[in-house]
């Protein structure tokens, strides 16, 4: 055993006894580039990748088939990237956030992109609820955004303080706007 291991918490102890109970291999790139996101579908075990700009993405226990590439530059302006990649189980689609701050929704099935808005200053990270009923974002500014799947803000807090040790600022309406897209 690794001297580390020996040392380490309860917690860490208990994950000594984690079973592999399946795997599979997909081809994660056509073009030979580095996978920068991955997302997963639990219920339908899909897989998804982003690799220079491009959605692949994978059926459960396909290892014969070639993956659905998306292209997503064509979405984005240019010299965006991909930051973001979280998959929405109630919609039935992807939610890639971009550089740029564009928000773009990828139907799983159909494959098919809308872009639901945009917010200033990028966006940084983002992650949707279980549920799929609201969103966390973080913009490129250091706000965190906690959202409605309808796009609303619940709410809005600095993560960024002003002065040395001053709070992180909070309140119910958002710093950075969201433009949405005037075709939903």
């Amino acid at each position: 055993a690794h001297p580390q291991v020996n040392r380490c918490c309860a917690r860490c102890a208990a994950m000594r006894n984690l079973v592999l109970s399946s795997a599979s291999q997909r081809q994660t790139s056509t073009s030979g580039g580095a996978v920068s996101h991955f997302a997963l579908d639990y219920e339908d075990g899909a897989a998804f990748t982003v690799s220079n700009g491009t959605l692949l993405t994978s059926e459960h226990g396909s290892v014969t088939r070639a993956p659905d590439v998306i292209d997503l530059s064509s979405e984005l302006p240019p010299g965006a990237e991909v930051s973001c990649l979280s998959h929405v189980p109630e919609a039935g689609a992807l939610c890639v956030a971009a550089s740029s701050g564009h928000l773009l929704l990828v139907d799983c099935g159909t494959h098919a992109i809308e872009e639901v808005g945009q917010l200033e200053g990028g966006v940084a990270a983002l992650e949707w609820s279980p549920d799929g009923e609201t969103v966390c974002l973080i913009t490129g500014t250091g706000q965190m955004l906690l959202m409605t799947k309808e796009w609303d803000v619940l709410g809005e807090v600095s993560l960024l303080g002003g002065e040395q040790g001053e709070e992180p600022q909070s309140s119910s309406a958002a710093a950075a706007p969201l433009y949405l897209n005037p075709q939903q």
